[in-house]
């Protein structure tokens, strides 16, 4: 009895030992590894057709695993063909309950928690930098099959398409075009997808072109609400800048596509929106016209006197030039002037003299003086570059009452008196000069009350040194 007794143990003994191990090779046998199979969310191609169903084979995604029976965090899976995806890690088994699967492209190799910086390229010129900038990412939760797990991969930024036309210019192929205005890096949490707003670095994003019946341009932005009044598109075509400025501030929405038709008129020298809707990745259509946004100098001229290089004036297309011609680039209410350089060298006297209406100026660098009231009484001006190549800043901007920041080039050596009187907006000033240039007790009369002027950190002693400087608010940087 005793010794049927302990065989009958020995044999339940051996047969749950067996048992054990055939639960274990049950889990461990490579058909039961969970495998995966990629695709992007139904979206309407619009070139460039980079990335449209598919993430492209030979890419990499970071797969995340958890409730599996190891763990399984931001590894590498390889892009196969029809979308397969190829483990890189440790093989990773079913386990009795369910998994969760979380997923993203591009692959870092370093993001391991939720919180990450991603930031999309400048050049989208090329495919490589395009696909990068396109963030994608996709969850699914499953039980064991004996068949792949599908991920359905979305995106989470925006995208721009801008198709361009022209009434009067029949090759449009050497245009380049970029997206300005917007913040280029957001914070990016893998495991649920989710965005943290945009970052403040601000960049032109040059868009990758195709040419087909029109002439088409993409680029991957951040989401983010883009303010009005804003340079958003900008189209270089033969040695021109023409930009489509925003009329209403634009949210671009994570997941969609922004899609703008732009014609170029070399008679009016404008660009303007024909129309533009929402569509592509995620379908909510709505549709809008604008009139002309930017405006150039008519025939994209600057007139100067050889005599006296002081002497700045405008040429209308009627060649009715002097400074009451500047009244012609401001007719309908507009207010950005974009000049071309050539052989200018200064911005003369009351050049731009009660120019109410203009709000922004882009000088090229061959510029080397701006004059004495060059911009008197522009109240409306906001945005103005000095070139860098500038040494002298007469009392040029005197009642520019909205204008609230300025950067002082590092060549400049001296600034005249008045130069910044009633610019009561006025709250920055970055002077990049390392040796403080002579100003006047009255260079900065009656500007905001907050006004801060920020010197090179190595050279701020020097200037709280220097006369009239130290009386400033000063603040290295």
């Amino acid at each position: 009895m005793k010794k049927s007794c302990l065989f009958l143990m020995a044999v339940m003994a051996l047969t749950s030992i067996t048992s054990c191990c055939n639960d274990s090779e049950d889990f461990q046998k490579p058909s039961d590894e969970i495998r995966l199979t990629s695709e992007i969310a139904p979206t309407r191609v619009v070139s460039p057709d980079y990335q449209s169903t598919r993430i492209v084979e030979g890419q990499q995604v970071g797969v995340t695993i958890t409730g599996a029976k190891s763990g399984h965090r931001n590894v590498a899976w390889y892009v196969g063909e029809g979308g397969v995806l190829s483990n890189t890690g440790e093989p990773v088994y079913w386990a009795k309950g369910d998994v969760t699967i979380t997923a993203y492209h591009p692959y870092n190799q370093t993001w391991s928690g939720t919180s990450h910086r991603f930031t999309v390229s400048t050049d989208q010129s090329s495919e490589k930098n395009y696909r990068n900038s396109d963030l994608l990412w996709a969850t699914a939760t499953s039980s064991v099959t004996d068949g792949a797990v599908p991920l359905v991969f979305s995106h989470r930024l925006a995208k721009i398409n801008v198709t361009l036309r022209s009434e009067d210019i029949e090759e449009l192929s050497g245009a380049t075009i970029s997206i300005c205005g917007t913040g280029t890096a957001t914070t990016f949490n893998p495991e649920d997808g989710t965005l943290s707003g945009a970052a403040s670095n601000v960049a032109e994003i040059k868009a990758a072109v195709t040419t087909a019946t029109a002439y088409t341009a993409s680029a991957i932005v951040v989401p983010q609400t883009v303010a009005s009044g804003t340079k958003f598109i900008k189209v270089e075509l033969d040695g021109r800048n023409f930009y489509y400025t925003l009329s209403a501030s634009k949210e671009l929405k994570a997941g969609y596509s922004h899609n703008y038709t732009l014609t170029v008129s070399e008679e009016k020298k404008c660009i303007y929106l024909g129309h533009e809707d929402i569509t592509d990745w995620k379908d909510d259509n709505n549709s809008g016209y604008a009139q002309e946004e930017v405006i150039t100098v008519p025939n994209n001229e600057l007139w100067y006197t050889t005599s006296d290089e002081r002497a700045v004036t405008l040429c209308n297309r009627n060649n009715k030039y002097g400074n009451e011609a500047t009244d012609n680039v401001y007719e309908n209410g507009k207010g950005v002037i974009t000049f071309s350089g050539g052989d200018l060298m200064s911005i003369g006297d009351a050049a731009f003299n009660g120019c109410g209406t203009l709000t922004s100026v882009m000088l090229p660098d061959c510029i080397t003086h701006i004059e004495s009231s060059a911009f008197y009484s522009c109240t409306a001006l906001t945005s103005i570059n000095i070139p860098n190549n500038v040494t002298i800043i007469d009392a040029a901007f005197i009642n520019c009452s909205a204008l609230t920041k300025i950067s002082i080039p590092g060549k400049v050596t001296g600034i005249a008196d008045c130069a910044f009187l009633n610019c009561t907006s006025l709250k920055e000033v970055h002077v990049k000069a390392v040796n403080p240039p002579t100003i006047y007790n009255d260079t900065f009369e009656n500007c905001s009350g907050d006004l801060t002027v920020y010197v090179p950190a190595a050279s701020i002693d020097a200037y709280r040194a220097a006369d009239n400087w130290k009386e400033l608010n000063l603040v290295g940087e």
